[in-house]
């Protein structure tokens, strides 16, 4: 379970985390996942460490330079900063991941030819912003027309 300071400042902006749980990155996950996010560059480090060509080192990514490019920031360690210290970090992930959601949007909307899937994606997306506290989950697009 999530530290309960984190817990608590998420439910303080509307997002539960307390179900969430952490596992081990494996190297399956490269074939799982197209986009791979590391919170600092040790983990960035490690999971690099595991890819089994350039297609895997290239899905993987600091998360903080979707918001701040080139800078190859880490996430702050909020457990020394006290409460305020948990708000900083949960505003800095939510601000990133609006900016990748972003991302996502345009580059489906970019690469989709058909009008219906981009009306479709469009309408998940406004799905997915007016559920209360959908932020935490995670969102997959089923793009395919048929």
């Amino acid at each position: 379970a999530p530290d309960s300071r984190m817990s608590e400042t998420a439910k303080k902006f509307g997002v539960f985390i307390d179900d969430l749980t952490a596992r081990q990155f494996v190297v399956s996950d490269f074939d799982r996942f197209d986009l791979i996010y590391a919170m600092d560059t040790s983990n960035y480090n490690n999971i690099i460490s595991l890819a089994r060509n350039d297609t895997d080192i290239s899905k993987v990514k600091l998360i903080l330079n979707e918001s701040h490019p080139d800078q190859d920031l880490s996430v702050p360690d909020p457990y020394y900063g006290g409460d305020q210290g948990f708000i900083d970090v949960y505003n800095l992930l939510d601000e990133t991941t609006d900016i990748i959601m972003k991302k996502i949007i345009l580059k489906i909307e970019k690469d989709a030819s058909d009008k219906k899937v981009k009306e479709r994606v469009h309408q998940l997306i406004d799905e997915f912003y007016s559920v209360p506290f959908n932020k935490s989950i995670r969102l997959v697009i089923d793009v395919d027309p048929a």
